[in-house]
């Protein structure tokens, strides 16, 4: 049975990076972040959508969480690797983050 990799901040540039690499070497792989149609346009040109699950999610909360699991898992039967390469990007003072942007 093929491996898989769920890699979160699949669809940014290092995160689609180590998807390709993955893919290349025979595993199955699961992008889950927040992408715009382009990107997921250019994935799905890539990867053969049998070894390749493509989730455009806010992964912030629990739930969503819990559903990206659920549906590699429902498709794949397991999850061999997690990289977790999802992140954000503000532009503000420091001041104003925590109050913003503060953990949930």
């Amino acid at each position: 049975m093929k491996k898989t990799i769920l890699v979160t901040g699949g669809s940014g540039v290092i995160g689609s990076s180590i998807l390709e690499l993955f893919y290349k070497r025979g595993f199955n792989v699961i992008a889950a972040g927040i992408a715009n149609k382009t990107i997921i346009g250019q994935q799905q040109k890539k990867f053969n959508s049998k070894r390749s699950l493509l989730l455009n999610t806010d992964l912030t909360g629990s739930k969503n969480v819990k559903k990206v699991v659920g549906t590699s898992i429902k498709k794949f039967k397991k999850i061999d690797i997690l990289v977790n390469c999802a992140g954000i990007q503000f532009v503000m003072p420091i001041e104003n983050t925590q109050k913003k942007y503060g953990e949930k």
